[in-house]
C-alpha cells in the first residue's frame, strides 16, 4: 500500500534514504526494491554499516 504525504510516496522516500527495509514477503511495489539496492550502494542511512541487521532477525534473536 503506498502511503502519500501530499505528492511524495513515504515508503519510496523512506527507502530511497535508506531509512527503511523493504520486506520481499509483502512488498507488492517493484520500485522498492531496485530503490533499495540504490540505497545499499550509495551506503545511505541503514546501508552505511556493513552488516546491518534486519529488524525481523533483531526480533527473533531477543526472544
Amino acid at each position: 500500500m503506498t502511503r502519500m504525504a501530499g505528492p511524495v510516496d513515504v515508503n519510496a522516500e523512506m527507502v530511497r534514504q535508506g531509512m527503511a527495509w523493504v520486506y520481499t514477503r509483502y512488498n507488492r511495489d517493484p520500485e522498492l526494491p531496485r530503490l533499495q539496492a540504490e540505497a545499499k550502494a550509495a551506503r545511505r542511512g541503514l546501508w552505511r554499516d556493513a552488516n546491518p541487521v534486519a529488524p525481523w532477525d533483531w526480533r527473533r534473536n531477543r526472544r
